[in-house]
């Protein structure tokens, strides 16, 4: 209920809303990591635009996973609907991530939900367990695909936003354009209907 009612994604505050999915995520579920990860255009890495830690508080950004060194995952991303992991070094999914990712930060378990956008998958929230292996229940997996659901909203709010401060820009140059030309300017609709000039048009 209250990411429903957040704010931050209602005005577009793409960070602050993610920064909200993520901490409700980490402490709903108690695990101690949760991730934004989105693809970049090719879909040859996924980068980090969101991380948070539940012990220490922080938010954090910026890390990148490429394809080429984790294939088996890469390729669970594209064919899963989620990825769940009860045991992230044994399971051949996330497995390629042990020994480097998941014993760097003591995770022993995983649970990615995909965001969707436009029909398809454009990143995932991950939730990162440390501790002992545990077993992900229907619920939780349900709940994380609602997350999910969350940042797909933030994502399009957001871009909705950027969308109109780029028509409000492109609208004010506009107006410059006509208010400054050093000749008479008069635009017309396709129907003939004239819908603006400049002061030397008017004057003429």
């Amino acid at each position: 209920m209250r990411l429903a009612k957040s704010q931050a994604r209602g005005r577009g505050d793409l960070a602050g809303a993610l920064r909200e999915v993520t901490e409700a995520a980490a402490h709903t579920l108690g695990v101690e990591r949760v991730n934004v990860w989105l693809f970049d255009e090719g879909r040859t890495k996924i980068r980090c635009i969101e991380h948070y830690e539940r012990t220490s508080g922080e938010h954090t950004s910026g890390a990148e996973i490429a394809a080429a060194d984790f294939p088996a995952y890469f390729r669970a991303l594209d064919e899963e609907r989620a990825l769940v992991a009860h045991d992230a070094h044994r399971d051949p999914r996330t497995a390629e991530f042990s020994g480097t990712y998941l014993d760097a930060h003591g995770i022993t378990s995983l649970l990615d939900a995909p965001i969707h956008a436009g029909g398809e998958v454009i990143g995932i929230v991950c939730h990162e367990h440390v501790g002992p292996a545990r077993e992900w229940t229907s619920e939780e997996q349900r709940f994380a695909a609602s997350l999910a659901d969350f940042a797909a909203l933030a994502l399009e709010a957001s871009e909705r936003r950027q969308a109109e401060a780029a028509l409000r820009r492109s609208e004010a140059r506009m107006r410059a354009v006509l208010e400054h030309a050093l000749v008479a300017v008069v635009i017309a609709d396709e129907r003939g209907t004239i819908t603006n000039w400049n002061p030397h048009a008017e004057a003429l």
